[in-house]
């Protein structure tokens, strides 16, 4: 996992950042590698809330990749909306998590940044 700061730089430094959504836990590693290969160096791994599997799935697509890729990749997870995802997230390895609005979370005791 990387730091903040190094995430950052990271970012302003490659520029673009893919978004895969819905993809198959099975298939995102050869979805990231092409997306290396074209030249892609961050990558964001939605959590589909219309799965009931979505936890599971995107913390296992986020291992998966960061495990093939290492840290050639900055992998993240996106559209985190609970205390439950984002710490399935981290717990998987991902560099950075997004939640599209944090007004929908009720955090009962403080967190800790990425």
């Amino acid at each position: 996992m990387k730091n903040r700061e190094i995430v950052k730089e990271w970012i302003y430094e490659h520029k673009i950042v893919a978004i895969a959504r819905r993809v198959k836990p099975e298939d995102m590693v050869n979805t990231a590698k092409a997306l290396f290969e074209g030249g892609i160096r961050s990558l964001e791994i939605t959590f589909d809330r219309a799965s009931d599997t979505c936890i599971a799935d995107t913390a296992a697509s986020i291992s998966q990749v960061k495990e093939a890729l290492g840290d050639q990749m900055c992998v993240g997870a996106g559209t985190v909306m609970t205390v439950e995802q984002a710490e399935a997230a981290k717990e998987a390895g991902a560099d950075f998590a997004l939640a599209p609005d944090l007004s929908l979370i009720h955090i009962s005791e403080p967190t800790r940044p990425y």
